[in-house]
């Protein structure tokens, strides 16, 4: 297990048995905007097996606060480098550092692989989570439209990682 400097808050992989958990997390973290974004998030049509197998085949990681699930994320080796989604921090645990520290962790684990850049995509729509991730050093690379709805466009933000480890 990895700790986080912030007191009691440490970060482990997920590993397919707490599928439910990862589930669970984002249903929480996303339930906000499932009226306001069209389409709805991809993540609220999800079912646990779905969550499973992507732990599965790809990766995910778990967040606790003083022993208590407080964030999830998943992640991709997508060869050149790490795709990073469904950063999940139900909305009673924002802002204690939780998403900075899973995404340092998934960070860590691209470095192990020997990718250099880990990459996340957002939506326009939601400009305070863009900030976020530049607040954590990643930039925008590209504007790609929703797969879905053309017209509601999506962020591209990659990040450099230093061949050191953190």
């Amino acid at each position: 297990m990895t700790v986080n400097p912030n007191a009691g808050l440490a970060v482990r992989l997920a590993t397919e048995a707490d599928a439910a958990l990862v589930f669970e997390l984002a249903l929480r973290a996303f339930a906000e905007f499932r009226e306001t974004l069209i389409p709805p998030p991809g993540v609220l049509r999800e079912t646990p097996e779905v969550v499973q197998a992507q732990i599965r085949d790809h990766g995910a990681a778990l967040a606790f606060l003083n022993g208590s699930a407080v964030g999830s994320v998943r992640f991709e080796d997508k060869g050149d480098f790490v795709y990073i989604g469904r950063l999940a921090v139900p909305p009673e645990f924002r802002g204690a550092g939780v998403g900075g520290a899973l995404m340092t962790f998934v960070e860590q684990q691209a470095r192990e692989i020997g990718r250099v850049e880990t990459r996340v995509q957002v939506r326009e729509a939601l400009p305070g989570n863009i900030a976020m991730f530049e607040y954590l050093g990643y930039a925008p690379i590209a504007r790609e439209p929703h797969p879905n709805v053309p017209e509601a466009g999506t962020v591209i933000l990659a990040k450099r990682l230093s061949e050191i480890s953190a």
